[in-house]
């Protein structure tokens, strides 16, 4: 997780292998449903630094996972 200069915790997922910014060496695979357990309060950045990114509310996930 990182923080934006505005105090946001941010947690950085990408969607596959291929999106990895080159030269990340600690990652590891989680399902959505296992993020959504740690995202209350926080923003989802998917793909951040590729030609596709998009930030969600981590509170709009979980609510959406739980159904």
């Amino acid at each position: 997780m990182t923080r934006t200069e505005a105090g946001e915790t941010v947690l950085q997922a990408f969607t596959s292998d291929a999106a990895l910014p080159s030269g990340w060496s600690t990652w590891q695979r989680a399902t959505g449903r296992e993020l959504a357990g740690v995202l209350a309060g926080k923003r989802l950045q998917l793909n951040p630094g590729s030609a596709v990114t998009a930030t969600i509310p981590g509170d709009d996930v979980a609510a959406r996972v739980r159904g």
